[in-house]
């Protein structure tokens, strides 16, 4: 566990769990509006039922699935972040561990939730690997990543969009996509690395762990687009994110 645990530093997570934390206190459109209506649609029920939250962060999702009757664990690496989750519920299980290696016994969830996670984890193999095992046979693991369509964007420390002398958007550049490789990107005082994979790489570490894709969406909209216009016409012209549902 300590091999995994010792490139917190270089990854960055642990100088930015307080930025981390008053970014997602402060609220994201992308998680509040887009997300977790796909995300709740896809696990419900979750009354009853064993739930793993690989790489919690400060425990926002882990709270909103217990509240919603699961018995959840929560994992991260990032000892502010686990300290944090613990200092706002005490119901849901913290636990600072790696997805590389998970502390758990095979087959001991019901279901394993993986959010905006393996883009942070150097070994994508071991990874899902390690959440397909804890996993009972017939349970399902809900994943969600930035697109690599998205991530194939990242320079010069950030992402985003090309922008013309009148600061307007004419459209997202994508270059190395195929390029397996490491960013360092930086926004609202976070700093952190994160992986860009071709979207092959994602797809065969779940089908070569003998996992059935049950869902695979893009989401691109959201309740009330006019109350979010320029929010909701980026979603539509570059859909950030990737959701997957996977059965063991």
């Amino acid at each position: 566990m300590s091999d995994f645990l010792s490139d917190l530093e270089h990854h960055g997570w642990e100088r930015s769990a307080s930025a981390w934390i008053r970014r997602m206190q402060a609220g994201t459109k992308n998680r509040n509006l887009l997300l977790d209506p796909c995300i709740y649609s896809l696990l419900h029920p979750l009354d009853g039922l064993h739930v793993l939250d690989v790489g919690c962060g400060e425990g926002r999702l882990s709270r909103g699935m217990a509240d919603l009757g699961a018995t959840v664990v929560g994992l991260d690496k990032t000892l502010p972040l686990i300290k944090h989750a613990f200092s706002l519920n005490t119901t849901v299980s913290w636990i600072r561990g790696a997805a590389e290696c998970l502390p758990f016994r095979d087959c001991s969830f019901d279901i394993g939730v993986a959010c905006l996670v393996l883009m942070d984890v150097a070994d994508l193999s071991s990874s899902v690997c390690e959440m397909s095992r804890v996993v009972r046979a017939g349970g399902r693991l809900l994943v969600v990543i930035l697109s690599p369509l998205y991530t194939a964007g990242y320079r010069e420390g950030s992402l985003g969009w090309q922008l013309n002398p009148g600061g307007e958007k004419t459209g997202w550049l994508i270059d190395r996509y195929s390029e397996r490789r490491s960013e360092p990107i930086q926004w609202d005082g976070i700093s952190i690395v994160n992986f860009h994979r071709p979207l092959e790489a994602y797809m065969g570490a779940f089908l070569g762990n003998g996992l059935k894709l049950l869902h695979f969406s893009e989401p691109s909209e959201i309740e009330q687009p006019e109350s979010e216009p320029e929010f909701a016409s980026d979603l539509r012209r570059v859909p950030p994110f990737l959701v997957m549902l996977w059965e063991r």
